[in-house]
């Protein structure tokens, strides 16, 4: 077992203490040429990663542990148990499954509507999944690599006016008046506390 692997064990356990949840259908992909496969799929060139909600794969440059750590906390454990665990992530995974069964006009109205809502939900999305990011680091002690991703999540546009860390920055706030708990449940999780996770 490679220290990835031990990195990503003692996270989830961190995840099932805390909130009784980790993801169960997610999966890591990790790829050797990152730049072929973003081009094949029609993503963004500046993409580190990304999570497909359709099948519940995470994707990732085969790289060093200190640039993919980061990476495999905001892919798998943040977007995976958003869409495995949250009702608007598994909104979106079923309407990913709805979105490849149509055709023609059909097809394209639904993909309006899709982004619509992908919009509408992508600051909780992404927000939550830098939250992860420095909750899980911290959790397995590895704070330094937290510090680094702040300071890029703060370049990274969530869209026009916005940064990832505006996104992040929102959910903390409510965080720190509220409680990790209440935040969860107000973003759709259904934690208990007092049964240390889901309802």
């Amino acid at each position: 077992m490679t220290m990835l692997d031990d990195y990503i064990k003692k996270a989830e356990r961190v995840l099932e203490n805390k909130f009784g949840i980790k993801p169960e259908r997610s999966r890591l992909v990790y790829h050797e040429d990152w730049t072929s496969f973003i081009k094949e799929n029609g993503l963004s060139l500046y993409s580190e990663s990304v999570f497909l909600p359709k099948d519940l794969t995470a994707h990732l440059p085969n790289d060093r542990l200190e640039k993919v750590l980061p990476l495999v906390f905001h892919e798998l454990e943040g977007h995976g148990s958003y869409c495995e665990h949250n009702l608007q992530g598994k909104k979106l995974v079923e309407d990913e499954k709805i979105f490849s069964q149509l055709k023609g006009e059909e097809k394209l109205k639904f993909a309006y509507e899709c982004s619509a809502y992908f919009q509408k939900i992508k600051p909780y999305f992404e927000g939550f999944a830098v939250w992860m990011e420095e909750f899980l680091l911290k959790g397995v002690g590895r704070e330094d690599l937290w510090l680094e991703r702040r300071e890029k999540s703060k370049r990274m546009p969530l869209d026009a006016h916005h940064s990832y860390f505006d996104a992040y920055s929102i959910l903390k706030e409510f965080e720190k008046e509220k409680g990790t708990y209440e935040l969860w449940n107000t973003i759709g999780f259904h934690v208990n506390k007092a049964l240390g996770g889901t309802k």
